[in-house]
């Protein structure tokens, strides 16, 4: 009961869940006892028309059933700030949330993802939405260097590379390249990937110097501990590329530098402040269940 209110509590007072309480509710009850009886996965409306194919356990993907946009300002960056034609490289794809809403708007789009289940259900979600010419998706990782990396396979967004003294008895060895081999341009860079974002960034010194790249969204929540980084050497390493933080606000489009870290654990950075306030104030409205953002 504790855990049911807590989430409850956390989708009412997301930004979207707020706007539509009692369809926010609805959404929850019809998901949480439709999902045990079908026993399969369902596809599900998302944003702008869009679809995923969602079943239960896939916590990562649920809440965006409840809410829309479950990284509200991430998200709503990436709906804002792509345009037909512009390149987003995915690290980290996970079931393809964000490449889905990256194509949407006629991005072209390059997704990772090593874990195998995850790779197959991100070949779903592009399927089903017909973005097979606009998403190229990889099962592979992203590093440092070349050659293979261990990753746990049984903790669905949160799956990660496993540290040198990390057991994990469902584990899987998959093939990693840096950055710099695999993507030569890039519009937008979204790197998620529970902690090693650090090395997947020294694998992507050529691309991360680029002009061409103009916005990274990187997690940082602490996790880079475990492989014994912190993340000041990420926002360091952002902002010698010059890039500089900043925090987005959806439903006034405004665009801010900041310092702070403001509870998500994406961390929005963009080259050519002005540039970026321009494309995200002249894009075209995304709309969730009549919300308009």
């Amino acid at each position: 009961m504790i855990a049911a209110y807590h989430m409850l509590r956390h989708y009412l007072t997301h930004p979207l869940g707020r706007r539509d309480r009692l369809g926010t509710v609805a959404r929850i009850l019809r998901w949480q006892l439709g999902s045990r009886v079908l026993g399969t996965a369902a596809t599900v409306p998302f944003v702008d028309g869009t679809r995923l194919l969602v079943r239960a356990g896939m916590h990562g993907a649920t809440g965006n059933i409840y809410v829309g946009l479950m990284e509200f300002e991430g998200m709503a960056f990436v709906a804002h700030f792509l345009r037909e034609g512009d390149v987003f490289v995915d690290v980290g794809a996970n079931v393809g949330v964000y490449s889905i809403l990256a194509a949407s708007r006629g991005a072209r789009v390059l997704a990772l993802e090593p874990v195998p289940a995850s790779y197959e259900r991100l070949l779903d979600n592009v399927h089903i939405n017909r973005f097979q010419e606009f998403v190229d998706a990889r099962n592979i990782g992203a590093g440092a260097e070349g050659g293979t990396l261990r990753f746990s396979t049984n903790e669905d967004s949160t799956n990660h590379v496993l540290a040198d003294d990390e057991s994990c008895k469902h584990a899987v060895v998959v093939e990693v390249a840096p950055l710099d081999e695999i993507v030569q341009e890039a519009t937008m860079l979204k790197v998620d990937v529970e902690g090693y974002e650090a090395e997947v960034l020294k694998g992507a010194g050529e691309l991360l110097s680029k002009e061409s790249l103009r916005a990274v969204l990187v997690e940082l929540n602490g996790l880079g501990a475990r492989y014994g980084f912190r993340d000041d050497e990420v926002r360091a390493l952002l902002e010698a590329c010059g890039f500089e933080q900043v925090r987005y606000e959806p439903f006034s489009r405004s665009l801010e530098r900041t310092r702070r870290h403001y509870g998500s654990d994406n961390v929005l950075y963009v080259r050519n402040l002005e540039g970026a306030r321009l494309r995200v104030k002249q894009a075209p409205v995304l709309r969730w269940k009549g919300i308009e953002i």
